[in-house]
């Protein structure tokens, strides 16, 4: 009778989330399982959603805001947790992964774990690998990462209601391992085969900060669409103070921004071109059919 009762019991999971595993797929995301995503009616609350993510995730803890500050430093933390879960971080695997992705250096690789060790995210494990030192993430980094994967994923849930039962068993050590695991494997594969060389990544994404700013302009009072066409951006001293960077740094950053065509600014408000609102949406889309993916794997571990 008691194996009857269990056998209903996960016959019934995964009948109830068979709409969320339903968004698996292979690591290398095709065009048309994208293409699921920027069909969705769903999409731009989804895609606003993972600004209003990033944001909160960086005010709340401010070690996960060092980390937010630039996307190479993003990628590289959330490969080095990656590789953990696959069973071993070092300094060279994470070097080799980094440089294998064409995102980032070695030497930006080493300098990411640095900083991850000054920050308490990381420290060395009393084994070797072939003689490498072995890193382990921290109680602190997997409760910031943790939160921060917690806040992520309700983007995708804005998509899929059903990931919301994902986000219930994110503190379960093997849900977290196969989100950070399927993360790290998408994000890899995505930047291997997606054009970095674009105004987003120039202009924001790999500046100081630059992630933090875009998020603010997203989540701004604005039009109400998603992108935003105009918002009513915070001073260039209110981004200064609230991201920890000079006055001076944010405001090069907006000018490079209208050099490259991307944006203009008058009166207090950032105008965002139409062909950057095109290209944001194609990012922000992508993010989210990752974090669908990922969601989708960890929730064949639930049933």
């Amino acid at each position: 009778m008691a194996d009857e009762s269990a056998a209903r019991a996960a016959q019934r999971q995964t009948y109830e989330l068979a709409d969320l595993i339903a968004w698996d797929c292979d690591t290398l995301i095709s065009e048309p399982e994208y293409q699921r995503v920027f069909t969705h009616p769903r999409r731009h609350a989804a895609m606003r959603a993972i600004s209003r993510s990033t944001l909160d995730a960086a005010l709340t803890d401010k070690t996960l805001m060092g980390i937010f500050k630039d996307g190479g430093r993003y990628a590289c933390a959330m490969w080095a947790i990656h590789l953990h879960v696959l069973g071993g971080l070092t300094l060279q695997s994470l070097k080799d992964l980094c440089a294998a992705s064409g995102l980032l250096s070695p030497g930006r690789a080493r300098a990411v774990l640095l900083f991850m060790r000054y920050l308490g995210y990381i420290e060395p494990a009393k084994t070797r690998t072939g003689g490498s030192q072995v890193f382990v993430p921290t109680q602190r980094c997997y409760k910031s990462w943790t939160t921060h994967m917690r806040m992520a994923l309700q983007a995708a849930a804005e998509i899929e209601p059903q990931v919301r039962t994902v986000i219930d068993h994110i503190d379960d050590p093997e849900v977290f391992a196969c989100v950070v695991r399927t993360q790290g494997e998408s994000l890899f594969e995505g930047v291997k085969a997606f054009d970095l060389d674009r105004p987003h990544f120039r202009v924001f994404i790999n500046r100081h900060a630059g992630t933090l700013v875009m998020a603010d302009l997203l989540t701004s009072p604005g039009d109400g669409d998603f992108p935003p066409r105009a918002v009513a951006a915070s001073s260039q001293r209110e981004f200064s103070k609230r991201y920890a960077v000079s006055r001076v740094h944010v405001s090069r950053m907006l000018r490079h921004g209208e050099r490259e065509g991307i944006l203009t600014m008058d009166d207090g408000h950032i105008h965002l071109a139409d062909a950057f609102r095109a290209e944001i949406e194609l990012d922000y889309g992508r993010q989210v059919r990752h974090l669908l993916l990922s969601a989708a794997r960890a929730a064949r571990l639930l049933v």
